[in-house]
This record gives C-alpha cells, sequence and structure tokens, in this order.
C-alpha cells in the first residue's frame, strides 16, 4: 500500500476530490437551490443577465476559498489533537 503522503506529492490524490456532502438533506437543498437560481437568471432581462453571472462567478470562488480554508484549518486541528494525543499517551512499561 502506497503512503498517503507519496500520493499527495506524486500528485495521485487530490484531498479536494475527496470531499462528498454526507448530509441527507445536501442534494434535496442543492437542486431546490439550483431550480431557484435557474427560475431567477431565466426571469432576467438580457441586460442583467451577464451581471447576474458575473455575481454568481463570484460567490463561487469565495466559496472555494472557504472550502480551501476550512480544510487546511480542519488539518492543521487534526495534526495538533494528534501531537496532543502521542505528547501525552503514557508510555507503556515491558514486562
Amino acid at each position: 500500500m502506497q503512503d498517503i503522503i507519496e500520493k499527495i506529492y506524486r500528485g495521485e490524490l487530490y484531498p479536494a476530490e475527496q470531499i462528498e456532502p454526507m448530509l441527507q438533506d445536501f442534494r434535496v437543498k442543492w437542486e431546490e437551490s439550483k431550480d431557484n437560481v435557474d427560475d431567477f437568471h431565466n426571469r432576467l432581462t438580457e441586460e442583467l443577465k451577464p451581471l447576474f453571472e458575473a455575481v454568481m462567478v463570484g460567490k463561487l470562488e469565495i466559496a472555494t476559498l472557504e472550502q480551501t480554508q476550512a480544510f487546511v484549518d480542519g488539518f492543521k486541528l487534526g495534526a495538533r489533537l494528534l501531537v496532543e494525543v502521542f505528547a501525552t499517551a503514557p508510555i507503556p512499561e515491558k514486562e
């Protein structure tokens, strides 16, 4: 079995692609939101559509940055947790 760190280094593992929402309502809420956005977009004048699309692209870019930061923060927290666990774990005595 290849080491996870090696897979990341070699570009064989992309942590961002491993994220799948586990919440049961996610898919339903996502579909509802998509339908609402599509409906709103269809009601816009041709003049306003490019502006709305630019707003949506900006929101997507912000969401991507937020997800990246959440991953980094979560990874660091997990690493600190492991450091604490290993630093405070009693060393078993040999018999």
